[in-house]
Formats: C-alpha cells, structure tokens, sequence
C-alpha cells in the first residue's frame, strides 16, 4: 500500500491524538500509515523508513515529555527521533501538533532533530477540534485525498430528496455524493436501509450536519436538512466564548451589542452583567435603573445568584422598585442559598435565616 500522510507520536501520551486524527483522516480519503507496531522489532525497519519515503506529509504529534527519550538513548533506539530526523533528511512536509501540556520545543534538541523547531502546525483544540482539523486540511497538509463519488444505483429501490437551507455537499456512508444547493431539491437514488448521512456546509467545512442511522424505507423520501441551526449554534458558542474573554477585560461600548444579543437569547450571565451596565452606567451605557431590574430580574428567575442578590438590594431600598421587605427577602435567601456572601449578610441584617 501506498501511504500519503506519516503519523509519528509517543504511545504514552500521543496515542489518543494521534488515532484520532488516523481515524478522520482516513474517512477523509487520506491514505494515512499510523500503527506499526509490527514493524518496531530489532533494527530499524527497511519498511518504516519506505512509509515515510512514500509520504508526502509528516505529522509529528507532541505531547508533554515527547522529547525526553532522545536524550536519554541513542538515535536508533529511539524510534520517534529516528521517525523525525529521517523525514527531516528527505525534506518530508512536518506538521507538528501540539497537546495540552506541550509549551515548547527543547532549546538542545540533538542536530539530527533540531530543525523541527522552524515547523509550524495548527494549534490542537479538543473543544474547537473541527476548526483545528479543518485548518489542518485546508493550511498544512500537501496531500490532497482521493475524492470518491458515488455512482448513482440505477437499480435503486428508493430516491432520497434532499432539501438543504444552505448550500452543502452530501456524503453517504463517508462517500461524498452530491452538492446540494439551498433551498432546492437534490436527489440521490439509494436501496432501502440505513445510512450514515453527512451533511458539510460549503460556506465553512466546521459546520456538519449529521444524521448517523437514518432509515430509508420509502420510494420518494424528503429529508429537511437544517444546517442554518449547525450555524447559530456555532455562533452562539462563539460568542459566549468571546463574552467569557471579555469579563476579564476592560469592556467597551462595542461589547454591550454581543451582551444585549446574548442576553436576548437567554444567556442568564450575559442578563446579569447587562443589569449591571444599565445599574452603574458602566462602558458609555446610559445609566437606567428600570432597564437595571429588568435584567436582573430574567437572570434571577435563571437562578443567577449575584442577579438574585442585586434584586434584592432594588427591593429592600426601593430603588427602581417599590420598597418590599418581603419580596426582597425571598430573592437574598435564593442568592444565600447558592452561597452567595452578600446575600448571606443581607439576611443578617434583616434579622433573616436562610
């Protein structure tokens, strides 16, 4: 067989990354040599270094302690060195990928290996990972893979339509099949049974819509394909990543737009510290203690505990609201009873429990 992408990493720590990637690569169409345990025996096999003669890409996954052993043992008894600074000689494409716990590479790395450090690489990101491994495709690796289409089943039992809402490539059973454009019927001639569809956005191959047992069992089956909801989710995900970023950080104006979005959408954190902006008039928000409660109240009926404890200052002070020891009791206990400190104190000085 002849392979196209070499994967080398340490079993103890590489592993999972590195069948991972094995995995999505080779559904891909990748020609890709990844376990050769058999071959690791005695010498260094004549048929190890053919593998990496045959590829084009080399993939070097690094994990925390990968470069231990090289100073430890000579080149031949180290098979990860002896991997890297033969594909290194033959100028093979090296695309390192970095781990958790990988910061950086050793400043005195043996020559054979040294150059690994002029490598560039995408980032590895286990909650981002179809960004990283799209980019990986798209950015790093020279191979490109054998594209398979399905040849329509002239015989087939059944057509299945599909009508996307944005345009997409459809695979079946990791073959890609068709384009089919939004808001259009597409149709793919198949025998009954139960496929494993994939739905790819042609906009940005992150987002996927997939169905992983779908039963085909009538002639003329519609199937709806939502890739839109793929897309907002992605956004929304974004941007509550983006907010996170932003509660350590000074905020600006032009951050009250993506609070004042999340917060519409639900996002009891992002009602919270929208109730917080209008209260103070922080960041060139005009100051609004109604708009103030408002938000607070939605994030407190979200069991927002600094929200809770804030409606209940409004209510004990009258502030924005009509004055309601009652009222502002019940919304200090829910905050207390998360915890919260300046709940707790409230109560106190209301001659409260909780």
């Amino acid at each position: 067989m002849i392979y196209d992408i070499f994967i080398s990493y340490r079993r103890n720590g590489g592993y999972d990354a590195a069948k991972h990637l094995f995995d999505l690569l080779s559904r891909d169409n990748y020609k890709v040599s990844f376990d050769i345990d058999t071959l690791r025996n005695g010498d260094f096999d004549v048929e190890l270094l053919h593998r990496i003669d045959q590829c084009t890409d080399f993939i070097l996954i690094l994990n925390k302690g990968v470069f231990d052993r090289c100073f430890e043992v000579d080149r031949k008894e180290d098979w990860l060195r002896s991997e890297l600074a033969y594909a290194l000689e033959k100028g093979k494409n090296i695309i390192p990928i970095m781990l958790t716990g990988f910061t950086e590479f050793p400043d005195n790395l043996p020559d054979d290996i040294s150059k690994v450090r002029r490598k560039n690489g995408p980032k590895y990101d286990q909650y981002w990972f179809d960004a990283f491994y799209d980019k990986l495709k798209r950015d790093f690796l020279e191979t490109k893979p054998v594209v398979k289409v399905a040849i329509p089943n002239m015989t087939a039992q059944c057509t299945l339509k599909i009508r996307p809402n944005l345009d997409c490539v459809v695979f079946v059973d990791d073959e890609r099949c068709a384009e089919a454009p939004a808001g259009k019927i597409t149709k793919i001639p198949l025998n009954k049974g139960t496929f494993f569809l994939e739905f790819v956005s042609t906009e940005n191959a992150v987002d996927k819509f997939i169905i992983e047992n779908y039963q085909l069992d009538n002639p003329e089956q519609l199937l709806p394909v939502d890739l839109e909801s793929v897309v907002n989710q992605r956004i929304e995900i974004e941007q509550l990543a983006k907010f996170r970023q932003l509660k350590n950080q000074k905020l600006y104006l032009e951050d009250y737009q993506l609070i004042e979005l999340l917060a519409q959408k639900g996002n009891a954190e992002a009602q919270y510290n929208l109730g917080e902006m209008y209260y103070n008039g922080y960041y060139g928000v005009a100051k609004d203690i109604t708009e103030a409660g408002r938000w607070y109240r939605k994030s407190a009926e979200q069991g927002n505990a600094s929200a809770q404890c804030n409606l209940g200052y409004m209510y004990w002070h009258g502030d924005g609201v009509p004055k309601d020891y009652t009222e502002a009791v019940i919304w200090f206990r829910k905050s207390a009873e998360q915890g919260n400190a300046d709940a707790k104190k409230s109560l106190k000085e209301l001659g409260e429990t909780y």
